[in-house]
């Protein structure tokens, strides 16, 4: 599966903000309450943040919200790809529309 562009985008912002702040991805991961490898997953654009970790970093790593966040020309290419193609997502979504219904009566 290809990785995701703002995940990559945001992986890279993340590891210079905590190279910046001069921090190891153990100390980060314990000031936000994570284990070093889901720092390493997020640098490396493997895993998705979610919102509330979001605001844990920015705080941890005294900075802005936008210091960490990809432009948003990355966000635009990626949502397009996806919506264009939504079968290159894992074809997931096409496999549940399509996916006849167990219950005739639904």
């Amino acid at each position: 599966m290809k990785p995701n562009p703002v995940n990559i985008a945001f992986g890279k912002k993340l590891a210079e903000e905590r190279k910046r702040s001069e921090i190891t991805q153990v100390e980060l991961g314990d000031r936000v309450g994570v284990v070093r490898t889901t720092i390493a997953n997020l640098e490396a654009g493997r895993q998705s943040i979610s919102l509330p970790l979001l605001y844990r970093i920015a705080l941890a790593l005294k900075c802005d919200l936008n210091s960490l966040l990809p432009p948003i020309e990355t966000s635009l290419s990626d949502a397009r790809e996806i919506t264009e193609n939504p079968s290159k997502k894992g074809g997931w979504a096409e496999r549940v529309i399509r996916r006849p219904s167990k219950n005739p009566k639904n």
